[in-house]
């Protein structure tokens, strides 16, 4: 199930307004965030509890807030295979046969 433009307004804000400023983290967050709450509506979980469990362990004193370059350096390149390919296999999903067509 698709979040809707305005929920993912309201997680956005929430990493906002918990001090999640930093570009790569925040969008790694809220994909991972998005997915967890879709994966949790599409088994009939509504989308408020489904955030408040994505959220949970966003607590301000989990140690987000206390990252170095290096922990930024990890994050950045697991992070980012991870979402490549969480992206790619919602594009295939989402748009079977025009991605087949790409491939031929």
């Amino acid at each position: 199930m698709k979040l809707k433009d305005g929920q993912v307004e309201l997680i956005e804000k929430e990493l906002l307004e918990r001090g999640i400023t930093y570009d790569p983290i925040r969008d790694d967050l809220l994909d991972h965030i998005c997915s967890t709450v879709e994966e949790q509506m599409e088994e009939g979980v509504p989308f408020m509890e489904a955030y408040n469990s994505a959220i949970d362990g966003l607590s301000s004193d989990n140690g987000l807030h206390e990252i170095n370059n290096e922990t930024i350096s990890i994050l950045n390149d697991s992070t980012m295979l991870n979402s490549f390919l969480t992206t790619t296999f919602r594009i295939l999903k989402k748009n079977p046969g025009y991605s087949a067509e790409g491939a031929l």
